[in-house]
Order: C-alpha cells, then structure tokens, then sequence
C-alpha cells in the first residue's frame, strides 16, 4: 500500500491511555494522519512511501503541545527578571505591545515557533493581546504556516485600562468586529475569543464575548487567578471570587480554556469540574514571576481537563516545551511534599492528549491509526538522556532540545534532521536579536537591565 512517508525503526511511545510502547516499532503516514502503527517488520511489509525517515535506535514520541503562551513576547526575554506578575507587566509587556506592529510579531511568532518545533511541540496556542493595528493577528497566523506547526490564535479583549500604562486601546465593539473577521477568514479551529483576564474587562463585555464565541461556534480562554490580585479585584469590583463571578455570568463552559489557575479555592475546584472547563498549567511562569503552585493533582482528580504551557517568553524566558514538561512533573511533588503525587507518565498525559483535548480536539495527543501524524523522532545518544531505561522518564526528566532531530506535523517534515525546512532560522533569529534591542529602546524597558548591568561592573 502505497503512503506518504514511514518512520521505521526505534521505540514508539504511543501516549495511548493504556501505555503501549512499541520496541522495534514503525509508523505509516498519509494524507497527513497516520495509518498505521505496528511493529517494524509489519509496516516494512505492508507498505511503501517515496521517503523513509530511518529511527532505529530512536524514540518516537506524539508531539507535543503547548496551551498557552504570548509569542510576540519572544521579543522581550530577561526585560522583567525578578518582578511579581502585575509590576513585570508595568516594567516589560505593556509598555511594549503599543510599539508592536505586523512585522515584529511575525518575527516574534517565528522565533517561537522555531524553539517549539526544537523542543518537540507541534501544536501551538498563541493568546495575542488586544492592538489596535488589527494585521498583527494575521501576521502571526501567517508566520504558523511559514515555519509549519499547528497553529491556534487567541484575539485578545480588553476594555479597562491599566493605571501605570495607558494603552490605545480600540474600543470594544471594534475589537468584538476585529473578532468576526479573523473568524470568517480562518475559521474557529483556528481563532478563540479570549478576553485578557475578568480585572482587565467590564462585565458586559465578558458576557459579549461569551456570545460572540457560542453563536460563531468557536473557543474561549482567559488568565484565571494566576495571582492573588485576580480575585480580590474581582470582590472588590463583582462581590464574589473569579471563578463563581464567572459562574454567576454564564461564562464557564468545556469551551473554555482558563489559564494558570494558581490561587484556586477549593470551590473554585468544584465549580471548574462541574462545567467541564479546562485549564491551562504553566509551571515555569509561574515559578519565574512567584505566582504560586496550581493545585493540579487535585483538578485531575475531580476529572478537569489539564494541558501543559510555556507562557510568553518574557515569563520563562523561552518557548522549549521539554523544559516545561519537566518543571511540571517536579513542581507538583516539592509543593506537596510527595514524589508520587505527579509522575512522568502523568506529566506526558498532560503534554499531549490533555493538551489536545483542552484545544477541543480529539484528532491528535497520540500515534494511533487516524490521528494527525503529529510526532518527533528522539535522539537518545547525548550524555543527557543515556542511558535510557524507561523512554517516558527519559523524556520527562533526562531531555533537552540537543534530542529532537526530526518533527512532523500533520504528517509534514517541518524539523528535518535537526534543520528547520520552512522558513530561514538564521535570518529570522538575526532580525529577531536586531528589533528586539530596537523596542526595548522605543519601549524604555531596558532601564532594570542597563541598572542591573552597571552596579555588576562597576
């Protein structure tokens, strides 16, 4: 039988619910789904493709996928080192976003994209804050299909200004039109309305947008008490708590995806697992800005959806979601004092099918026949990862970017042999190094570094 292309040789960890790991496995690919998966003398038999990626002494992998992050923040890494959440937004994003324009976040999302792809991520969800130049989000879903991974926007909302920075926000029925235009042409698979966070919107306006995404068919996500401040602005200015504010509204829903989740109640729980809501878990973020451990052990057991995320890179500072996968199996087994209470095995499930579930998708997370051929091809001989005894902890905690050497997205080679295909990795890191030093200038954001720089030489 005639396919597309057949990954033959090494070991396949399928990320299927029962742990089927095939030694000496191989994998059949066409039309960008994956025919089949068996073992390598089986697919060797019964098939034939134009090009054979050769894994033996591999391990193959479903790709990865990251539910949260801010790519045009690529261009702001080490700008807020050492800041809580609200006074690393006044000191680094916001004063940037108003200088961005479509070429800066193109080269911002293509440089995310590129350490994605190099860390074994093939889907990725990028919320892009509310702008006034509206091509900044075509932009970004241009550089998707430039560099070749799965690509999801978030247009962002907002409708309350901050006190330290005043943004030139479009007005909010602008935005909600902006919204309907990025849907029309490209589809809800591929555009979420995503209000910022409930202390950065009016009431109304979140109920606008919970409209304007059921009637249109497509998702939603929002920051949900990634800090303390979440909530105590929420009782101040609703009476109640984010989440039973959200509840009270109408807002939650299994279409809606709430990002960190760190300060979450024990109600805040229930009421998440009662409307089948689903939350994005950003580990390093969320230890870089002091934020606090989510109580994720506790959402998987009252049955919430979990995926993992990087979170902007100015909050990280990177896009390797090898990194992350390994931050957020440890994470959980310090804050609990429980090294069992998170294991690999549970940090994968997360990474992949939890990811893919928490984007509303159920057509890829793992190597099964008919899923989207979504998968990379590790490289275990580095003094990193060997020697390898169990392939799911190697990858958890004994992985590096170094290890992927091949990355397939919906059954497209976009990582070949450790060289990005689609797009020019050294043009776009040089310009990316170039505008990135031009908007800390034009930004004045890079007076901490400039301070922190000269009392270290002087």
């Amino acid at each position: 039988m005639a396919v597309d292309l057949l990954v033959l040789g090494g070991t396949v960890v399928t990320g299927r619910p029962d742990g089927r790991v095939l030694f000496e496995g191989a994998i059949a690919i066409a039309d960008g789904a994956i025919a089949a998966v068996a073992p390598r003398r089986e697919v060797e038999a019964q098939y034939a493709a134009p090009r054979t990626i050769d894994a033996e002494g591999m391990i193959v992998y479903p790709g990865l996928v990251d539910t949260h992050t801010h790519l045009y923040q690529t261009l702001l890494k080490g700008l807020g080192d050492d800041l809580p959440l609200m006074q690393w937004l006044d000191a680094s994003t916001l004063p940037s976003i108003p200088h961005l324009t479509p070429h800066l976040c193109y080269v911002a999302a293509a440089l995310g994209c590129i350490e994605s792809l190099r860390s074994g991520c093939t889907t990725i969800f990028d919320y892009m804050v509310d702008h006034r130049d509206t091509e900044i989000y075509d932009a970004i879903l241009q550089a998707f299909d430039d560099v070749g991974i799965q690509g999801v926007l978030g247009r962002g909302l907002r409708d309350r200004q901050t006190e330290a920075v005043q943004l030139n926000l479009p007005s909010f029925p602008d935005q909600l039109a902006d919204c309907r235009r990025l849907l029309d042409r490209y589809g809800p698979e591929r555009v979420w309305v995503t209000p910022g966070a409930t202390w950065a919107m009016e009431e109304d306006s979140l109920r606008a947008a919970r409209r304007l995404a059921s009637d249109r068919g497509t998702r939603l996500s929002l920051h949900t008490d990634e800090v303390l401040f979440d909530s105590e602005e929420s009782l101040r200015r609703f009476g109640q708590r984010t989440v039973p504010f959200l509840e009270r509204i109408g807002f939650l829903g299994p279409d809606v995806l709430h990002a960190h989740c760190v300060q979450l109640s024990e109600e805040d729980c229930q009421i998440l697992a009662q409307h089948g809501s689903c939350v994005s878990y950003n580990p390093v973020s969320n230890m870089y800005l002091g934020s606090g451990v989510p109580p994720i052990p506790r959402l998987l057991e009252l049955g919430v959806t979990v995926g993992l995320g990087a979170d902007g890179a100015a909050s990280n500072n990177s896009q390797d979601m090898l990194e992350a996968l390994k931050v957020g199996a440890l994470l959980p087994k310090v804050a609990w004092r429980d090294p069992a209470i998170f294991t690999a095995a549970d940090a994968l499930r997360v990474a992949t099918v939890g990811g893919a579930k928490a984007l509303g998708r159920d057509d890829f997370g793992t190597l099964e026949p008919g899923k989207r051929a979504d998968l990379f091809v590790f490289d275990p001989l580095h003094a990193k990862s060997v020697p390898v005894h169990d392939p799911v902890s190697t990858l958890v905690y004994s992985s590096g970017e170094v290890n992927v050497r091949t990355t397939i997205v919906g059954g497209r080679v976009v990582l070949d042999d450790r060289r990005i295909v689609g797009i020019d990795e050294d043009a776009i890191l040089r310009e990316a190094q170039s505008v990135a030093l031009e908007l800390s200038e034009i930004a004045d954001t890079r007076r901490r570094v400039e301070a922190r720089l000269t009392v270290a030489g002087s």
